[in-house]
């Protein structure tokens, strides 16, 4: 389906998905904790993603942060003290289509870690789960419909299967506090359109 404001919207997620690197290293806390380390968690939906995303751990780890790694249904999850401290620093999700999240963990108990300071990089995906659209709706943005894509009738890459969701984009306005001075060349994208909430 073709809807224009969203095919606008998708340069937002275009520089998340192209300077996700240095997103995390504009956006993530380096400052040290009281143990003199930058404590990052990262909630996957299955553990296969330390494997996919090793080099983004790499990264993080070369940078000082003390990287935890925890399914997001683990039922053990804890982001703050009795006390109501954060644990962590930084909070990384990569688990879009989590329905629920380790030991009654919700949407306002991340938010609370939000507002005392910690910091969010939350992945999506088109499909999902009510979850994490409750979360972005939290932070501001509005998720396209479920399952639907960005299309972009002009600009899709020659391995698109017809459904011109394959964007390919080589004319990016790149902020340089996200990504440097570096030129970055084409980026291929497919995924979900965000707009600001009202």
């Amino acid at each position: 389906r073709v809807r224009g404001e969203w095919t606008m919207r998708a340069c937002g997620s275009l520089l998340l998905y192209v300077g996700l690197s240095a997103l995390i290293s504009c956006c993530l806390s380096d400052e040290e904790s009281n143990a003199g380390r930058t404590r990052t968690l990262m909630l996957v939906e299955d553990l296969s993603i330390p494997t996919t995303h090793s080099s983004l751990i790499q990264t993080l780890q070369k940078r000082g942060h003390h990287v935890s790694i925890l399914r997001a249904d683990d039922a053990k999850l804890e982001v703050a003290s009795k006390s109501g401290e954060n644990l962590y620093d930084n909070m990384i999700i990569f688990a879009p289509r989590a329905e629920e999240f380790g030991n009654s963990l919700d949407v306002s108990d991340i938010m609370a870690f939000v507002d005392k300071g910690g910091n969010l990089l939350l992945a999506s995906s088109p499909d999902a789960s009510d979850y994490t659209r409750e979360m972005t709706a939290e932070c501001g943005l509005e998720m396209d419909e479920e399952t639907a894509y960005v299309q972009d009738h002009f600009q899709h890459d020659a391995a698109d299967d017809g459904s011109h969701t394959l964007i390919i984009a080589d004319d990016i306005a790149a902020p340089e506090v996200m990504l440097g001075t570096a030129q970055i060349g084409p980026v291929l994208f497919r995924g979900t359109g965000f707009g600001i909430s009202d």
